[in-house]
């Protein structure tokens, strides 16, 4: 038996899945980076 490659429905669970990561995993690495980049500026400002 062989495969041919992945049905419309196995794709946009997948799809589905990933961008609810990403949605939940985004906003936490920006705030992460922008309290960094802040402390950074803060020292060099003292």
């Amino acid at each position: 038996m062989r495969f041919k490659g992945l049905t419309l429905a196995e794709r946009l669970i997948t799809l589905s899945i990933i961008g609810i990561i990403d949605s939940l995993t985004v906003p936490n690495l920006i705030s992460s980076y922008q309290k960094t980049q802040f402390k950074s500026v803060l020292k060099k400002a003292h």
